[in-house]
């Protein structure tokens, strides 16, 4: 059975002519990035690359960002190369989580449902944006909500179902995309 990979941070942009470079982690503690034996390299998961990257931990750039240098990567050309890079783990090394914790990847996927069975839509992605976690689903017909992932808008997730239960009344549209066609 193939490695399935859980992106954990993205390489940015170089920084100065040494080959450092900028390293946003998705971790909560954004440090926890570090605490993983092996990290691989790739734009998808599909395109994971199986040899481990070593990144070396410099500073701290702001709260979820890294200043590190990158194993083979010497200078800014080098690093150029490496720009918009995402950084995975492997699955089977991450910890396992406490019952009503989720991995984001976990969630997407999964079948909205109301209470009483109405169907919603599904999780297509997990957006954070500070003050909370917000899901964001699809319905049928193609239309986007955002859901708050707090208890009381999410009284209940199902992994091993693939549903979770949520309250309708915290559902907020998305605005559609305002953009001219020439």
């Amino acid at each position: 059975m193939a490695d399935t990979y859980v992106c954990v941070g993205k390489l940015t942009k170089p920084h100065g002519v040494r080959g450092d470079m900028n390293l946003v982690s998705f971790t909560d503690p954004p440090e926890n990035i570090f605490t993983y034996v092996m990290l691989f390299r790739g734009t998808t998961q599909e395109s994971v690359c199986q040899e481990p990257v070593g990144i070396v931990r410099k500073s701290q750039a702001s709260a979820s960002s890294f200043l590190v240098r990158v194993g083979g990567v010497s200078d800014r050309n080098a690093a150029e190369t490496m720009r918009n890079t995402s950084i995975w783990v492997r699955r089977q090394d991450m910890p396992i989580l406490q019952e009503e914790m989720f991995y984001y990847v976990d969630l997407m996927g999964l079948h909205a449902h109301a209470p009483g069975g109405a169907v919603l839509g599904t999780v297509i992605h997990v957006d954070t944006f500070g003050a909370q976690t917000n899901l964001e689903i699809c319905d049928a017909s193609g239309v986007k909500y955002y859901l708050p992932f707090t208890k009381a808008a999410v009284p209940s997730v199902d992994k091993e179902n693939g549903l979770l239960i949520a309250n309708p009344d915290f559902l907020v549209a998305q605005k559609p995309s305002t953009t001219k066609e020439s």
